[in-house]
């Protein structure tokens, strides 16, 4: 007999015991079942566990057990995210926060290849949460839309580069101009497999195939860019780029 697919686990890691609470009814109301952590101490203790997860949604402004002071900075949400990444590439992290000035950060996370990230402003409606999940869980990396960055902000994110990757995602980020609405729809999920962009968007995998060579045609990247970087990687950034300048 075939067993029952079991529940998804989802990691919540937030500091505020309040938006904890909220965000587990909702983790739980979309069928996860919710490991909730308050500190970073404590999302260490419980990120030890013999399956991975299958989502995390993660603050960036962790404190550590025994303080009561906010974070001042984000550096134990980083690290938490990206030991998660590095023990479990695939299990989807969104990123949950207060301050939009962090995308740096995520920038340099996509450029390792890291697919399954998504970035989204505390505060903002459930609807746009649960795409931000949807899309992580695909594997595609998403900025939530309406991001507010100053002025030139995508030099700084392409100074967030390894300094030979810069270039070629200035000129690609330069070039989205080309690819149509369909083609752009397709390329902010090419991080997701050829299945679930197609189950995604209600077309067949052979259209989907279709689009994506026509994609790397016109943008110039039909050969592989480099020795360890892979083409959906270097488009995803440079949407990145693009949409935040």
């Amino acid at each position: 007999m075939q067993q029952p697919p079991s529940t998804p686990r989802c990691f919540l890691v937030e500091d505020d015991s309040f938006a904890q609470n909220e965000l587990a009814y909702f983790l739980t109301d979309l069928e996860f079942a919710v490991t909730s952590a308050g500190t970073y101490d404590e999302a260490l203790r419980l990120l030890d566990q013999p399956e991975p997860f299958r989502l995390a949604v993660v603050d960036l402004r962790l404190r550590r057990d025994g303080e009561r002071r906010p974070a001042p900075s984000p550096e134990h949400g980083l690290d938490l995210i990206h030991r998660i990444k590095q023990s479990a590439p695939g299990t989807a992290v969104v990123i949950w926060t207060g301050y939009e000035d962090q995308v740096p950060a995520v920038v340099s996370m996509a450029a390792k290849g890291w697919g399954g990230l998504a970035y989204v402003i505390k505060g903002s409606l459930p609807e746009e949460l649960r795409t931000a999940i949807e899309h992580a869980l695909l594997g595609a990396v998403y900025m939530q839309p309406g991001l507010r960055q100053p002025q030139g902000y995508g030099a700084a994110l392409l100074a967030a580069l390894p300094p030979d990757i810069a270039p070629l995602v200035e000129r690609i980020a330069a070039q989205l101009d080309t690819l149509s609405p369909r083609e752009l729809e397709i390329a902010a999920l090419l991080m997701s497999s050829t299945d679930s962009i197609a189950r995604r968007l209600g077309l067949s995998p052979h259209t989907v195939r279709n689009h994506i060579d026509a994609i790397y045609t016109r943008l110039g990247l039909k050969e592989p860019v480099a020795a360890e970087l892979r083409r959906d990687t270097v488009l995803t950034l440079a949407l990145i780029v693009r949409r935040l300048q």
